[in-house]
C-alpha cells in the first residue's frame, strides 16, 4: 500500500490506494473523503458508522454506486460527483435502431453522434426530455419493454441506482431482438452477470461491449472475460489526461467550496441532507 500525508492551508492532506484497514484508520477522523470509481472504496453504513466527522464525499470519476447514498443522505454526508465519459457507437444495414437507456449528458452526447449515422433514436429515461431536445438530439421517447423489443443496439447510460440493479436480467435480454447487441458503458450490475453469459452463449444476442465490471476491479475468473463474442475493456474511459484534468478541476472546485463554505455546484450533487 501506499500512505503520504503533508499540510496546505491548515488542512492535512492523506493519500494511499489502501482500501482497507489502513483507509478505516484514517476515515476516523476525516471530514472529507475524495475516492475514484476506477479503484474504489466501498463506503457501506458500517463504514459511515465509523467515520463520525465526514462530512464530504467527492467521487473523482463517473458513478458514485460503491457509496450507499440512502445511508450518506441519513447521515447528513453530501455526496459529489464528477460526470465525464462517453459511451459507444454501433449501426446495422438497414432501418438500423438504435436504444439508449438514460438520455443524461452521456446519452445526450451519444445520440447527437448517432444522429448524422441516419440512425432511428428511442429512449428512456426517468425524465422526459422537452419537444425541441427530443428534436435537437433526434430521438424518439419510448416505454422500456418497446424500445428492449425494438432496438438493434441497446446503449446503458444511466446511473447505477436502487430501480436501474440488475435492470437487464434474464428476462430482459431475452425480450431483446435476436440478433441485437448490448452497449454497457454505464455500470456493469446493471445488467445480471450469469443471464449475459447465458444470452450470449444461446446466440440470443450478438455481443456485448463494456468498460464497465462488477466489482470493480473485476477478479482474474470473472465470467465475462471468456463468455463468447464480447468486446470488454478495462475501466479507462476516465483516465486520459483531458479526463483527468477535467476531473480534477472539478474536485477542487466542490472541494474549494464546501471548506469556504458555500454551495456545492448544484449539477454535481446526487445527494444533498439539506434539500
Amino acid at each position: 500500500m501506499d500512505v503520504t500525508g503533508r499540510r496546505e492551508q491548515g488542512h492535512e492532506i492523506v493519500v494511499t490506494s489502501d482500501t482497507g484497514e489502513e483507509a478505516d484508520a484514517h476515515l476516523a477522523d476525516a471530514e472529507v473523503l475524495i475516492t475514484t470509481p476506477f479503484w474504489p472504496l466501498y463506503l457501506d453504513e458500517k463504514r459511515m458508522a465509523r467515520a463520525r466527522k465526514l462530512k464530504l464525499v467527492i467521487t473523482a470519476g463517473v458513478g458514485s454506486d460503491h457509496i450507499d447514498m440512502e445511508a450518506a443522505g441519513r447521515r447528513g454526508i453530501r455526496g459529489d460527483r464528477q460526470q465525464r465519459g462517453q459511451c459507444g457507437r454501433a449501426q446495422r444495414d438497414a432501418d438500423p435502431r438504435a436504444g439508449l437507456v438514460g438520455l443524461g449528458a452521456i446519452g445526450a452526447r451519444t445520440a447527437l453522434r448517432l444522429k448524422g449515422f441516419d440512425v432511428r433514436m428511442l429512449y428512456y429515461a426517468n425524465h422526459r426530455r422537452s419537444p425541441a431536445e427530443e428534436t435537437t438530439l433526434g430521438v424518439t421517447y419510448a416505454r422500456l419493454d418497446d424500445l428492449v423489443a425494438e432496438s438493434d443496439v441497446i446503449c446503458l447510460a444511466l446511473p447505477l441506482m436502487a430501480g436501474s440493479k440488475a435492470l437487464f436480467d434474464r428476462e430482459r435480454l431475452n425480450a431483446m431482438k435476436p440478433g441485437s447487441w448490448l452497449v454497457n458503458t454505464a455500470r456493469g450490475a446493471i445488467v445480471v452477470t450469469d443471464a449475459l453469459v447465458a444470452a450470449l452463449e444461446s446466440g440470443r444476442l450478438a455481443g456485448y461491449a463494456g468498460d464497465t465490471w462488477y466489482p470493480e476491479p473485476a477478479q482474474a475468473d470473472h465470467p465475462w472475460r471468456t463468455m463468447p463474442r464480447h468486446a470488454m475493456t478495462i475501466h479507462y474511459s476516465g483516465m486520459t489526461i483531458e479526463a483527468q484534468k477535467r476531473i480534477a478541476a472539478g474536485v477542487e472546485e466542490i472541494l474549494r467550496a464546501h471548506l469556504g463554505d458555500q454551495p456545492l455546484p448544484s449539477d454535481y450533487v446526487p445527494v444533498d441532507p439539506t434539500s
